[in-house]
C-alpha cells in the first residue's frame, strides 16, 4: 500500500499535474498512516514542503487563502515571499480582508513589518480593499520606500476614485529624490485627462520624451487620450500622425476621440483607413465604428461592420450584439434589431434588452416593448437606471401615458432611485400627451431643481400643441437656465414663428445672441 502511494505521488509529479491541497494531502495521509509511529517529524517536514510548493504554484486567489491557512495551522515557516503570494490574493478577493488583516498581524509579529516588499502588498491590500487611512497609515511609516510603494499608494487613491489625492502622491514623490517610471506615467497621465489638467499632462508629455519612453504605445496612447480628455483634440490627432506603426489601441483611442467631439463622419472614416492598413480590429474597434453607424444612421457602414464581426470572431461579444440591436433600429431596420435580439436571447444582458425596448419604443411599437419587458422580469432580470430610461422614453414616444406612470412607479419596487433623466422621461411623456399643467405640477413636485432637459420636454409639448401662452409663462426660466438650453431657445422661437409673431421672433434671437448661443444648424446625411 505504502508503494502504491509513493508510486501515485511520483505519477502526478510526472505528469506535473497542478498540486492542489487535496493530492498532496491525501498522498501524505497514505504515508502517515503507515510511518507516523517511526518517524512522525520526518513526514511533516516532507508534507510542509509539498503544501509550500503548492501553495507558490497555485494560481487561484481563494486556494491560495485556504492553503496559506492550512500552512498556519502546520506550523510552517513562512518567509517573505509567502506572504507576498497571500497578501497578493488577498487584494484581488473583496471578501478577504480579513485574512489580510491576520497576515499584517502575522508580518508584525514574525519582523518582516520593515520589509519593503512586503509594505508594498500590505499597502495594496488595503487600498484595493478599499481601507485608504490603513493603506495611507502604512504608506507614511514606511522607514523606506521605493518607486514601487508610490506607485502603489497613488493607485489606490485612483481606483477609489480619489483623483486629486493621487495626483498629490505624485507631487510629493519629486520630494522624495525618486522620478516617475512608467508604471507611474500611466497613472498620472490618465488622472490629468480625467481632472482635466492640461498643463500637468502636457508636463508629462514632456518627461516621457525626454526620458526616451515616447516608443512605448501604451504611453502614447494614454497621452493622447489626455489631450481628448482636455479638449485637445488637436494635439491628440497631431500625436497620431506622427506615429509610422500604429497598433489598435492608437487607432482606438483616436477613433474615440473623434466620437468624443461629435464627429462621427471623421470617426468611420478612420475605421475605414485602419482596415486598408490590415490593423486587426478589437471588440473595443468595433463598439466605437457601431456606435458611429448608430448615431449617423448609416445602415450599409453597419452591415459591413456586422459581417466584420462574424468573420474575425468578434460578434461572439455581447457588448458588440447590443450594439448591433441599436444601430439596427436607429437605422430603420427594426426585423434585423429583433433577429439579433433572437439569436443571443438565452444569453442577453440587462443592457440588450434595453437596447430591444428602445428599439420597439423608437419605432412607435410600445405594446411590444412592454412585453418584452415583462419577459424579461420572468427570467429574473431586474431592471436597472438605464433600463428604466429605455422603457420611459418608449412610453414617452408610444404615448403610453398610464404605463408610462406604472414603470415610474416600479422604480421604487426595484430599488432604483429615479435621477434627473427619469423625471425629464416623465416630463416628456406627459408633456407630449397634452397634460401641460400635470406635467408642471410634476415639476414642483421633483425632489431637485430641475434643469434644461425638464423645461425643454415641457416647451417641446407647447409646440406640439400649440399652446404658446404656457410657453410664455415659462419664458422666465431660459434666464435662470442660460446658455445650456440652447434646445429651450429654440423651441421658444419655434413656437413664437409657428404663430407668426415676428417682432417676438426677433426679441429672442437678439437675446441669443445677447447671450451667446446659437442655433443648433440641421443637418441629414443621405446614402446613395
Amino acid at each position: 500500500m505504502l508503494r502504491w502511494g509513493e508510486g501515485r505521488h511520483r505519477h502526478l509529479l510526472f505528469l506535473r499535474f497542478r498540486l492542489y491541497v487535496h493530492a498532496p494531502t491525501t498522498v501524505a495521509t497514505d504515508h502517515h498512516q503507515r510511518i507516523h509511529l517511526r518517524d512522525g517529524s520526518a513526514c511533516s517536514t516532507w508534507k510542509k514542503s509539498v503544501l509550500l510548493r503548492s501553495f507558490f504554484a497555485e494560481k487561484s486567489a481563494a486556494r491560495v487563502i485556504r492553503l496559506y491557512r492550512f500552512l498556519l495551522s502546520s506550523n510552517a515557516e513562512l518567509c517573505n515571499s509567502a506572504f507576498l503570494h497571500a497578501l497578493k490574493a488577498c487584494a484581488s478577493t473583496a471578501a478577504a480582508l480579513p485574512v489580510g488583516k491576520s497576515i499584517h498581524s502575522q508580518v508584525c509579529r514574525l519582523g518582516f513589518c520593515h520589509d519593503v516588499y512586503v509594505c508594498n502588498s500590505l499597502v495594496d491590500m488595503y487600498a484595493k480593499s478599499g481601507c485608504l487611512s490603513e493603506a495611507r497609515h502604512l504608506f507614511d511609516d514606511m522607514p523606506t520606500r521605493n518607486i514601487v510603494s508610490w506607485n502603489t499608494m497613488a493607485s489606490g487613491y485612483s481606483i477609489n476614485g480619489l483623483y486629486n489625492d493621487a495626483l498629490q502622491i505624485c507631487s510629493l514623490l519629486k520630494t522624495s529624490g525618486l522620478r516617475l517610471d512608467k508604471v507611474g506615467l500611466k497613472i498620472v497621465i490618465p488622472l490629468c485627462g480625467r481632472l482635466q489638467r492640461l498643463r500637468l499632462g502636457q508636463a508629462a508629455h514632456s518627461h516621457v520624451i525626454a526620458s526616451g519612453q515616447f516608443s512605448d504605445l501604451d504611453l502614447v496612447a494614454a497621452i493622447m487620450d489626455m489631450y481628448v480628455k482636455c479638449e485637445c483634440l488637436d494635439d491628440a490627432a497631431r500625436i497620431f500622425n506622427k506615429i509610422l506603426v500604429k497598433d489598435v489601441v492608437i487607432w482606438n483611442t483616436m477613433i474615440s476621440g473623434f466620437s468624443r467631439f461629435a464627429d462621427l463622419e471623421q470617426a468611420l472614416e478612420l475605421f475605414c483607413r485602419m482596415q486598408n492598413e490590415d490593423v486587426k480590429p478589437s471588440v473595443v474597434t468595433a463598439l466605437l465604428a457601431l456606435q458611429a453607424c448608430a448615431g449617423l444612421a448609416i445602415l450599409s457602414a453597419g452591415e459591413a461592420i456586422h459581417g466584420l464581426c462574424i468573420r474575425s470572431g468578434l460578434y461572439l461579444d455581447i457588448s458588440v450584439q447590443t450594439l448591433l440591436i441599436d444601430m439596427y433600429s436607429k437605422s430603420g431596420k427594426l426585423k434585423s434589431a429583433y433577429m439579433v435580439f433572437r439569436g443571443i436571447k438565452h444569453k442577453a444582458t440587462i443592457n440588450s434588452w434595453s437596447a430591444m425596448i428602445s428599439g420597439f419604443g423608437r419605432h412607435g411599437q410600445g405594446e411590444s416593448g412592454l412585453a418584452l419587458f415583462f419577459k424579461m422580469l420572468q427570467r429574473g432580470l431586474y431592471p436597472d437606471r438605464i433600463c428604466f430610461v429605455s422603457l420611459l422614453s418608449m412610453c414617452s414616444h408610444a404615448g403610453l401615458v398610464d404605463d408610462g406612470w406604472k414603470c415610474f412607479n416600479y422604480m421604487v419596487h426595484f430599488g432604483v432611485s429615479p435621477s434627473m433623466e427619469h423625471y425629464a422621461c416623465v416630463v416628456d411623456l406627459l408633456s407630449r400627451a397634452g397634460h401641460l399643467k400635470e406635467a408642471l405640477e410634476f415639476v414642483r413636485r421633483m425632489p431637485f431643481d430641475p434643469d434644461a432637459s425638464i423645461w425643454e420636454a415641457i416647451i417641446g409639448g407647447c409646440k406640439i400643441h400649440s399652446d404658446l401662452e404656457m410657453a410664455e409663462t415659462l419664458r422666465h426660466h431660459v434666464m435662470d437656465v442660460g446658455p445650456r438650453a440652447k434646445g429651450f431657445y429654440s423651441l421658444l422661437l419655434s413656437c413664437y414663428a409657428a404663430r407668426g409673431d415676428w417682432n417676438e421672433v426677433l426679441k429672442m434671437r437678439t437675446l441669443m445672441q445677447k447671450r451667446g448661443v446659437e442655433k443648433t444648424q440641421g443637418w441629414s446625411i443621405l446614402e446613395m
